[in-house]
Order: C-alpha cells, then sequence, then structure tokens
C-alpha cells in the first residue's frame, strides 16, 4: 500500500479517539471548548455578572434578552445601537446552535424550542445542581444560582466541570 493512502486511515482513526473525548465522564479530561471573547461582552455585561458563555442560550434568547435592555432583570442595561448589533451578532454566531460550549447540545435537547431568558433556569443547569441543598444558594458567599463563578472558577473560561467546582461556606 502506497503511503498517500494510509493517511485517510490515520485521519479516520485520530477523529474516532477525538470523539471519545466528547463523551462525559471522570475519564476524560479535556480543556473546556470556549468561545473566542469579544472585549465589549466582557466590558459591557461583565460590568455586572458573569459574561456567560455565549454557548449557554439559543441564539433567539439572546436576541429577546438584546431586545429589552431597558428593563434587563430590573435594571437598565441600554447599550447605543452600533455597540448593541455588534454584541448581538457575535452571541448570534456563538449561541448554543454553533456548539461553542460542549454542553450547549444538552441545553438546547432540554429546553425544548422554548426561549428561556435565565441561564440559571435551564433545566439541564437545574439537573446537574439538584443534588445540592437549596441553602446553598442562599449563603453570602454564594447568593444564588445565577453566581457560576462562586463555586466554578474558571466560569469565565466556561469551564463548569464538577470535579473542579468548589462550594464556598
Amino acid at each position: 500500500m502506497r503511503p498517500l493512502l494510509l493517511l485517510p486511515l490515520v485521519l479516520l482513526a485520530a477523529g474516532a479517539r477525538a470523539d471519545d473525548d466528547e463523551h462525559d465522564g471522570e475519564h476524560h479530561r479535556r480543556a473546556p471548548s470556549r468561545s473566542p471573547q469579544l472585549p465589549l461582552y466582557e466590558a459591557e455585561c461583565g460590568a455586572c455578572h458573569l459574561a456567560f458563555p455565549p454557548g449557554l442560550l439559543p441564539a433567539r434568547s439572546w436576541q429577546k434578552l438584546l431586545a429589552n435592555l431597558d428593563d434587563h432583570f430590573g435594571q437598565n442595561a441600554e447599550l447605543d445601537l452600533p455597540a448593541r448589533q455588534q454584541l448581538e451578532r457575535w452571541l448570534r454566531e456563538n449561541a448554543a446552535e454553533a456548539g461553542t460550549q460542549r454542553k450547549s447540545e444538552k441545553i438546547l435537547r432540554s429546553i425544548r424550542g422554548t426561549t428561556p431568558l435565565r441561564i440559571s433556569t435551564l433545566p439541564y443547569l437545574l439537573s446537574k445542581h439538584d443534588e445540592l441543598p437549596a441553602e446553598v444558594f442562599k449563603r453570602p458567599s454564594v447568593s444564588s444560582r445565577a453566581n457560576c463563578a462562586a463555586c466554578h472558577p474558571d466560569a469565565l473560561q466556561g469551564d463548569f466541570e464538577e470535579d473542579r467546582a468548589r462550594i464556598p461556606r
């Protein structure tokens, strides 16, 4: 067999090993997938709360959130039109449908076509935290389900892996 004919087999075998890493499990330690960061997003949204990875919501949710920035969960978070358009384009390009987060597909399945506005209420994420007592989220060091970074120190990098989570007292 000529060496050139072996290349597709080598690539196929490498792809099979890479696919194995996609499965959740303790034996597979991969760096979390992460969408490229947009400084505008980190500055504007990250000024008040975690700049949540865009892959945690579908594009329609991001669009609805941006359309109502004058009443963003009780706060006025309005942006000028060029900034809002830039954010909307970037969020749409990196939303759950784009697969920028490893958990995006599971999140999309869990919401069943709805348009959630709060990441902290996503059924998939609630199921990942269902073993935690409700009092954990009331602790001053955590304060709410939306404060992902309290337990997930690398949340800003899109790392929400359970084995690296630390629940503060």
